[in-house]
Formats: C-alpha cells, structure tokens, sequence
C-alpha cells in the first residue's frame, strides 16, 4: 500500500517497515523503497538509517544468498544502484578480474562496520588495494556490464536456434 504512493511520508513508513522482526515484510518493504524512488528521485532517506539497517540484517541473520541479496538491495538506497547489482553479480561470477574489481569497488564505497560484516558473507577474505580511484572502478563495473548483457543475448540467440 505504501508503495503506491511515492511521497516522503511514504518512504518515511517504508523505513520504518525494514526494522520489523519479520523478514518476508523487511524484504518488501527495501524493494518497495526501491521502486518508490525509481518514481520519485526527490526522497529523502538517510543514509545513516540505511546503513543501519543493512548492519542490523547482517547482525541478525544466518549466511544465504536471500540475505545478501537483501543486503545489497537496502545498501542500494544509499549508494549507486547499478554498481552494486554488478559489482554482486561479479562476486558471484567466475570472472577472477571482474571479481576483483567488483570487491575493491565495495572495499571503497561500503562504510567499515558493513565492509567488515558482509565479507565472510560473500566467502571472502579482505581485497587488496589497488589505488585506483573509485570512479576508475565503478565505470569499469558499469562497462562490464554491457558485456554480460551482449554475452547473455548471444547464449539465448545459440539455444533458441537460428530464425525461421
């Protein structure tokens, strides 16, 4: 109901909602704010609440991809969208590079105490620092990106077959 209505007061109650002892109405509710600023870019949400509450999740909860995925949705409200997505999809690929960048750019955008928490979560240890910056890091993420597109668009050209 909250989402349908993408006003501050709204999104104010959204927030709310992600401190709820049930997981299922936490999980909605971080897509809900989510879609609501997709609709309107002029909330606010603060970006202390919001880390907050991505610490308290991975306080509180048992490892599993269901989490994380939770994890990096709630982040998302707080910091760039797209690199985040990719920058998960990378840890979880099998692209060594690309996985490596994906975890120096968290290692430079993610506050300590969250950096810190969700490591052991994606199964790793502290990345090593390259010095590059992290606009260098996020646009080769955001290029990476359209790759895994084309490559995604070619294995459902292959298994679909020639047209007709």
């Amino acid at each position: 109901m909250l989402a349908a209505a993408p006003s501050q007061r709204a999104a104010d109650g959204l927030m709310l909602a992600l401190r709820d002892e049930r997981f299922d109405l936490r999980y909605r509710a971080a897509q809900a704010l989510v879609r609501l600023r997709q609709r309107n870019a002029s909330l606010q949400l603060d970006p202390a609440a919001v880390f907050a509450v991505a610490r308290q999740e991975l306080e509180r909860a048992r490892p599993s991809s269901r989490i994380v995925d939770h994890v990096f949705t709630v982040l998302s409200l707080a910091l760039e969208r797209e690199p985040l997505e990719i920058s998960l999809r990378a840890v979880r690929g099998s692209d060594p590079g690309l996985r490596g960048t994906a975890l120096e750019y968290l290692d430079n955008v993610l506050p300590g105490a969250i950096r810190e928490g969700i490591w052991p979560w994606l199964g790793i240890d502290r990345p090593a620092a390259s010095g590059r910056a992290r606009d260098e890091m996020r646009d080769e993420l955001l290029r990476s990106s359209s790759r895994w597109g084309r490559s995604a668009s070619r294995r459902r050209d292959a298994v679909a077959g020639p047209p007709s």
